[in-house]
């Protein structure tokens, strides 16, 4: 890689791939959970000399099998009330790389994940499965995140929802839905900022309904 493609490995959704063939995630999940257990990446690349990334992980003292703050839940925080109980996550998105990402991501957190590709297939599974949240994308084929709440709300299937999109505010209202009245995480967003969301809604959940809350753009964007 060149230079200007290096300083970019790092930030979400970035990718040289051609439109449909990458989505720019991988990298920015390892940095993620890399800086998660207190350690450092760095990588080095040059035209025709190969890439080399490079992962220093802090010496830690004692026994395996103990927890470390890094790693385990944090006391008395969201963490830990998502960590002492199970949690079912509905992952609704087309892009078949981003939902084995997100899917990845949530199995690693210890989340149980159940996935449909579009807002009909869905409906299906929320048939037979209940889960404790959805994290659904906007825009999708066959059937959107909003056109399958108002399809959950008719049958009575009251679950809460967190819409994931990059669409501007004013695309967005353009397709009949309002992404102030709504839990909306920006696209691009890190591993950090969707976690968050996820056990700040699952908290919610358990404590009573909150307010919605939108996510900025700056949110996103990797330290």
């Amino acid at each position: 890689m060149d230079a200007q493609t290096l300083a970019q490995v790092f930030v979400p959704f970035f990718t040289t791939k051609e439109l449909g063939s990458g989505t720019g995630l991988g990298m920015s999940l390892v940095y993620e959970l890399v800086k998660k257990a207190n350690a450092r990446i760095d990588a080095r690349s040059a035209p025709g000399q190969g890439t080399t990334v490079e992962v220093l992980f802090p010496i830690v003292e004692g026994h395996v099998g103990e927890t470390t703050g890094a790693a385990g839940a944090q006391v008395g925080g969201i963490d830990e009330v998502v960590a002492k109980e199970d949690a079912r996550i509905l992952v609704v998105e087309d892009d078949i790389q981003i939902m084995r990402l997100l899917s990845d991501l949530l199995d690693r957190e210890g989340f149980s994940v159940c996935r449909a590709s579009d807002g009909i297939k869905a409906l299906e599974i929320l048939e037979i499965v209940s889960p404790d949240l959805i994290l659904c994308d906007v825009i999708m084929p066959r059937m959107s995140g909003p056109q399958m709440v108002r399809e959950m709300n008719a049958r009575g299937m009251h679950v809460p929802v967190i819409f994931m999109s990059g669409y501007t505010d004013d695309r967005l209202t353009a397709l009949d839905f309002d992404p102030v009245s709504v839990s909306l995480v920006r696209k691009p967003f890190t591993a950090g900022v969707l976690l968050g969301r996820v056990r700040q809604a699952l908290a919610s959940e358990r404590s009573g309904p909150s307010k919605p809350a939108d996510d900025e753009g700056q949110d996103a964007e990797v330290a």
